[in-house]
């Protein structure tokens, strides 16, 4: 049993609580106990029969609804609610008959578009509460507290008298509950771990309380404050706003945002190709994308791109090149590489050539210079990089050049093309105990004209670094089985791609976070897809600006410098408190109220990596409260990403409602909101959740990891 109420407590609760029919005239304070927490009540077994009886619904009708509450005198209404036009576009939708009140059906149906559903005594008990004595229906005026009581957190009002009595402030002991400026300054300090001047919290609490002169926070100010993710949310705004990190070093220390056989807005077989792929892909922050180059039989002069040997439709190239050349500076201005699958004969490749140097010009760069290490970002602004695969048929002797050669050849001995030379890792890695022969792709290093072809990451690592691994997640998994640290190392000093396996026809994705653990730079994924995978991959680039290119983490840049040991940096300690405006499940039955719960989960290194969720709470998408703390104790946190998933829970396959994910380490302590995108990454509207996060130090030693 929970302890006894405040005095100021019991207000609140009899306010809201106590109800006016006969039925429940005898409820009493002595017949309520509130939660260890402080946050919510229960009746308890004292008193009358009837209120036992009953004690279903009313917890229920009283979970939903806010505590009321008076500051200066005066009735105190959220944010949200206090506009009139809301009222009045909610009031117009309820009200369906138009004679201007709402009866329980209207109330029902109303409350049932809000994604919550209620029986019909727990109706006939709201419209009690809010409704006038005796009368059956709601009026407007009533109408617009219901909708403010609704909209409020009984734990953020928890919260807000917590922060007044930590502050020394006894005006929670008269119901008269404010902050001032001074008090959200401390609240935020201590709790949020910001610092911000008086005159900064003045501006916020001005913006969460509209028309209020006097420049004090309400319960509901600090609600509208704390639950907005545009005002408050999870990710850090400075690591998302501008690129932050060192851009100026070798190339091979970053990883890139990367696409997969981008041009494709379906499935690897019959799906459409469209220009517009290229676009939305630089619009989610994409800089590596893919071209796969065949002859257009009817006029070799413009070759086609499309998914060989398949359905798929076809585009033009110069009509890709162009969208490059338009969008692919659109989020920041680091180069774009072009993956080139060229399988044009050798007057298509030079169409391809004539055709690049007429889009792009001068934005494809001179010849580097053979300096032992590819040029940084930052000095290859506004850049297109070339990187092409050369095919050609083991039991030919010669082959065609690798295209591009009338467009940057390098005469002399000390240059190199101003693209990189990509070639085909071996399918197998070199076990322990023996070296196994793998068949390779040829690729032609341009300066010299000859083919390099090679067995094992042994024979490549010390060779030129603007020559790169290719392979696929399958090869990438037998690495990581064998040689992970030789990968590491490898990856330290190399660009490496990693593309889907080629059964992956439905153009579903691969976990990258394996490939990003031992430092592969590209990891290309299927963008047009949306799931978890995805969700990982556009979390990892929200990092440095949303720019495209993430700085790998020391141990991943220079590995033989740092020996890490097995312990737990810190401990992430996350509650989930509840949400807010939860959308209904897309597909579910026309008429059904959401069940929701929240799987939160940690990906990384595999001793990071766990999945926990919370309960379901049933019936109620508007504003369910959870209150549940999870910990995630992380070795290495700079490769950890949160993910936060919201389901509807059924009896066979939970729908999917929206989800969040994000770097650890743009992670904001303090209490946060969680904005929710959808499957395919874009902002839900308005739902959102409410979360309390908190870092535990355990020490400073990073986890060994190979």
């Amino acid at each position: 049993m929970g302890s006894r109420v405040s005095k100021s407590t019991e207000q609140i609760i009899v306010d809201a609580v106590a109800l006016p029919p006969a039925s429940y005239s005898k409820l009493s304070l002595e017949n309520l106990d509130v939660s260890s927490d402080g946050t919510g009540w229960r009746l308890n077994n004292a008193g009358d029969a009837d209120l036992i009886a009953n004690r279903p619904v009313i917890e229920k009708v009283a979970a939903l609804l806010r505590p009321t509450y008076r500051v200066d005198g005066r009735r105190r209404n959220s944010s949200a609610i206090e506009d009139e036009a809301v009222v009045d576009a909610q009031w117009a939708k309820a009200d369906l008959n138009h004679d201007s009140m709402l009866t329980k059906k209207e109330l029902a149906l109303f409350l049932h578009r809000f994604n919550i559903k209620l029986s019909g005594a727990e109706v006939e008990l709201m419209v009690e509460r809010f409704g006038e004595s005796g009368n059956q229906t709601i009026g407007k005026q009533q109408f617009a507290e219901l909708l403010h009581s609704l909209h409020s957190s009984r734990q953020l009002h928890h919260l807000f008298e917590q922060i007044l009595i930590d502050d020394g402030d006894t005006s929670c002991t008269t119901g008269e509950l404010t902050m001032s400026p001074e008090q959200l300054q401390a609240f935020l300090a201590a709790h949020q771990q910001e610092s911000m001047s008086v005159r900064s919290c003045a501006t916020i609490i001005a913006s969460c309380e509209p028309g209020d002169q006097h420049l004090v926070f309400s319960p509901d100010g600090l609600h509208a404050f704390l639950s907005s993710p545009e005002l408050n949310s999870i990710a850090a705004p400075e690591r998302l706003e501008k690129p932050y990190q060192d851009m100026n070093q070798p190339f091979t220390h970053y990883f890139i945002a990367s696409s997969h056989n981008t041009y494709l807005l379906g499935d690897q077989l019959m799906g459409t190709s469209s220009v517009h792929a290229y676009k939305e892909a630089f619009a989610n922050g994409c800089k590596c994308v893919e071209l796969d180059c065949w002859d257009n039989d009817s006029d070799l002069s413009k070759p086609i791109i499309y998914h060989g040997h398949t359905l798929t439709s076809r585009i033009f190239f110069v009509d890709v090149c162009i969208a490059i050349r338009d969008y692919g500076f659109s989020v920041s201005p680091f180069p774009v590489i072009l993956s080139l699958e060229v399988h044009c004969k050798v007057e298509g490749q030079r169409a391809l050539a004539r055709i690049l140097k007429e889009v792009f010009g001068d934005m494809i760069p001179a010849p580097f210079a053979l300096s032992g290490r590819f040029p940084p970002p930052a000095q290859l602004l506004n850049k297109v990089l070339l990187m092409g695969k050369q095919f050609a048929d083991d039991d030919e002797d010669e082959i065609d050049e690798l295209l591009l050669e009338d467009l940057t050849c390098a005469n002399e001995g000390d240059l190199v093309p101003s693209k990189m030379l990509v070639m085909e890792m071996p399918a197998e890695a070199a076990e322990p105990a023996k070296q196994k022969k793998a068949t390779q792709a040829k690729c032609t290093l341009q300066q010299s004209g000859s083919i390099v072809k090679f067995k094992a990451l042994a024979d490549i690592k010390d060779s030129d670094p603007w020559i790169m691994g290719n392979m696929s997640e399958l090869a990438l998994n037998k690495w990581i089985t064998n040689s992970p640290a030789e990968l590491v190392e490898y990856n330290s000093r190399h660009l490496c791609r990693i593309y889907p396996r080629g059964l992956r026809v439905n153009s579903s994705n691969f976990d990258p976070q394996p490939a990003w653990v031992h430092g592969c730079a590209i990891v290309a994924l299927n963008y047009q897809t949306g799931g978890e995978p995805m969700f990982v991959n556009n979390a990892k680039f929200l990092d440095n600006g949303m720019c495209g290119y993430v700085l790998k983490p020391p141990h991943l840049r220079h590995p033989s410098a740092f020996k890490p040991a097995n312990s737990v940096v810190q401990t992430l300690v996350l509650t989930v408190i509840s949400a807010r405006r939860l959308p209904k499940a897309s597909g579910t039955e026309q008429g059904s109220v959401v069940d929701p719960y929240v799987r939160v989960s940690i990906s990384g290194v595999p001793d990071d990596c766990r999945v926990c969720s919370t309960r379901a709470i049933f019936n109620n998408g508007f504003n369910p409260v959870w209150e549940q703390t999870f910990e995630f104790p992380l070795r290495v946190p700079e490769m950890a990403v949160l993910m936060f998933v919201v389901k509807d829970k059924d009896n066979f396959s939970d729908d999917f409602i929206g989800q969040y994910a994000l770097p650890v380490s743009c992670v904001r302590p303090g209490y946060r909101a969680v904005p929710l995108k959808n499957h395919r990454g874009r902002p839900l509207p308005k739902g959102s959740l409410f979360v309390k996060v908190e870092f535990k130090p355990r020490n400073k030693t990073p986890v060994e990891l190979i």
